[in-house]
């Protein structure tokens, strides 16, 4: 419910698929925001800061500042902004980052701030390196950040009558789905370690007639699909992310440090014999195959997400769909895009999801400086002046004299800053999948039927992403001045929005294997001990939180990407913030400082002190 609501009895049937959502009273807000409104979210939001001083035991990171309350006058006070900025500072000069920057508004006020520090570098048609100031209307890659779009898209689609229910078997929407007829049920260290130092497994590979046919849409939203990622298993990634990975093992509570085989038929174990059977069998170095379009653009192998689809289709699962203590993040909001685009043409609309979701979501919210990549959406005209280049810094980690680097371009020199338009690194793989997966011409229906990819192909300004923050803190509405008057028009129902805010997992806090999986259970859990997953982003669980950092209230969620942005937003204060900066989240690092600055610190500095 909005923060000011006036409680309001709405008897409705829909539901999405009748999961979580009631359909009793419900309540909804189309009034506008007065002063005397925005005194109270002032002095609501000061109570709330006490009171989550009282119930946290977390203090804020790296820093320790006096609480302050928040003054009745505009969102954030000169002295915050300077104290970001100083920070911002500190970081990128520690880390070797260009620049980093942040938006960070309230969705009750209608207040917003860009903040950012830094310069921006880019080559112009001549060669020459250029500094570009970093401003509210650059635009960012958004990656993982387009999670929570793919879920909002569908929500609409439930609400259209496109998608009928979250039981309904993927193959009803995608066909080829039903080819899926393998899974991985076990491994063998096989005692010997490939070019990347990695151990070398060998798999099980079951077959399994209909299996295609048993995953449903419900578990692409809980990532219990078995589909993951496959982009850990490229050069300096393979070194920095899936070699660093410890295991732990849940039955016996052993864990296993990085570098450490773990134990045969362990879901880590699976999970590295699943990449090198894909590097064997597909022969992937030669970019003969992907499973993924983070893996394709890596080598130079562009392709749309309908291509994308099909290749998945040929390989097996790491797990039987709906295995709840595997839960992989992965590549489930592309395939969820894809569903809807199959959803549209079973209905004899001739459109992707790519083509559905501008009109629904990003045209009303004006968001007309976004759009998807991989072909599936046209650019906007005078984009690519304002996109931002990608900085990245390869440093030498390989053990082995002949590991293959698949990311590295053959000009890109170790232990050096690079931008993204540098001509000298246009075959890197980082640059190809920064550049040349964003602009890649528009291929619409039918060639590219399954476009969208909503699990990482969002790009456009932070202003136009805190439009959809907004649009969820509101409870499904936007607002727009017509005639001079406030008035609200409804995108989303307020079901829609609830149901997007519920936990989509297990919420038993004492059962250790709950979590959205990196490399298998038991590596990485992406899900913090307080958070729930809600199917493209995490939710703050009372059901689960002891004690929550500083900042962090019940009504908070938040998610990250691969290039390094984050975002906050709380449905009670109406507070928002999501930034970061534009490199590599399993990236080349020159310190031990991320290149991304700590976003819970800049969080907790603008939502708690003045």
């Amino acid at each position: 419910m909005s923060f000011f609501a006036e409680a309001e009895s709405e008897a409705s049937a829909f539901t999405i698929d009748n999961v979580l959502v009631s359909a009793t009273a419900t309540a909804t807000s189309s009034s506008d925001i007065s002063q005397e409104d925005a005194d109270k979210i002032a002095k609501k939001l000061s109570q709330n800061l006490a009171q989550e001083k009282a119930n946290n035991e977390v203090d804020i990171i790296n820093q320790t500042l006096e609480i302050a309350t928040i003054n009745n006058g505009s969102l954030v006070s000169e002295n915050s902004i300077n104290l970001v900025k100083e920070y911002l500072k500190t970081n990128n000069a520690a880390s070797g980052a260009p620049f980093s920057a942040y938006v960070f508004g309230n969705a009750f006020t209608g207040e917003e701030v860009f903040i950012g520090e830094g310069i921006g570098q880019k080559y112009d048609q001549n060669g020459k390196l250029v500094n570009k100031p970093i401003d509210q209307d650059m635009i960012w890659r958004w990656a993982s950040m387009t999670k929570l779009l793919g879920m909002i898209i569908l929500c609409k689609a439930v609400e259209d009558g496109l998608i009928e229910s979250l039981e309904d078997k993927v193959s009803k929407y995608i066909p080829e789905f039903a080819n899926i007829n393998q899974y991985i049920s076990g491994s063998t260290f096989t005692g010997n370690y490939d070019n990347y130092g990695t151990p070398i497994y060998d798999i099980n590979i079951n077959t399994q007639q209909n299996l295609g046919n048993t995953m449903v849409l419900r578990d692409l939203i809980n990532s219990s699909s078995g589909l993951g990622y496959t982009f850990f298993s490229l050069g300096n990634t393979r070194i920095n992310f899936l070699n660093q990975q410890k295991y732990t093992d849940f039955e016996t509570g052993i864990t296993y440090p990085p570098g450490t085989p773990p134990p045969n038929n362990s879901t880590f174990a699976n999970y590295i014999g699943y990449i090198q059977y894909l590097e064997r069998e597909q022969n992937i170095n030669n970019g003969s195959d992907n499973v993924d379009v983070l893996t394709s653009y890596y080598y130079n192998k562009p392709v749309t997400f309908t291509e994308s689809i099909f290749a998945r289709t040929k390989f097996p699962l790491l797990n039987l769909p709906g295995t709840t203590t595997n839960t992989n993040y992965g590549v489930e909001l592309n395939v969820l895009g894809a569903v809807i685009g199959g959803a549209l043409q079973n209905k004899g609309i001739k459109k992707t999801a790519s083509e559905y979701c501008q009109e629904k979501i990003f045209t009303p919210l004006e968001m007309n400086n976004t759009w998807l990549s991989c072909g599936s959406l046209p650019y906007p005209k005078d984009a690519e002046k304002n996109i931002l280049d990608c900085f990245f810094y390869r440093k030498n980690v390989f053990k082995q004299p002949n590991a293959f680097d698949a990311q590295k371009g053959k000009n890109v020199e170790y232990n050096t800053l690079y931008v993204s338009s540098d001509p000298k690194v246009s075959d890197d793989g980082f640059v190809n999948q920064s550049n040349k997966q964003v602009f890649k011409d528009f291929v619409g229906y039918p060639l590219n039927k399954y476009s969208g990819g909503f699990g990482e192909s969002g790009i456009g300004p932070l202003t136009d992403y805190t439009k959809l923050l907004k649009l969820i803190i509101n409870n499904g509405a936007i607002y727009k001045t017509i005639n001079g008057q406030k008035q609200s028009i409804r995108i989303l129902k307020p079901q829609s929005i609830e149901y997007l805010l519920t936990p989509k997992a297990n919420t038993n806090l004492n059962d250790p294997t709950i979590g959205i999986w990196s490399c298998g259970a038991g590596t990485t859990n992406f899900i913090q001990p307080h958070e729930t997953w809600a199917g493209g982003f995490a939710i703050t669980d009372k059901y689960k939180g002891k004690t929550l950092p500083l900042g962090i209230g019940s009504n908070c969620n938040r998610w990250m990407a691969y290039y390094t942005h984050h975002y906050y937003f709380d449905t009670l204060t109406g507070n928002y913030l999501v930034g970061g900066s534009e490199t590599s989240i399993s990236s080349w690092k020159p310190t031990n400082i991320e290149f991304e600055p700590n976003y819970l610190k800049v969080w907790q500095i603008l939502t708690l002190y003045n």
